[in-house]
């Protein structure tokens, strides 16, 4: 599992927490408007709390769906 997020205190939080359930994750420090995730590179990608204009979510979502292998 990849987790990206432009927040390093929503990184650190989520890592706590992944370490106290065991869970292996790779953590990104990113802007996915800078840096969106290569095309076809995951089986499943999830994006919560987008509060992007209109012009911009549309486009990164376009971005994280081919994403999707």
């Amino acid at each position: 599992m990849t987790a990206t997020d432009i927040s390093t205190v929503a990184l650190a939080r989520a890592a706590a927490r992944a370490k106290q359930e065991g869970l292996d994750v790779e953590w990104r420090h990113a802007d996915l408007l800078a840096a969106p995730p290569p095309a076809a590179a995951y089986d499943l990608v999830s994006a919560q709390f987008m509060q992007l204009p209109a012009t911009e979510r549309v486009s990164l979502y376009g971005h994280l769906a081919a994403a999707v292998a």
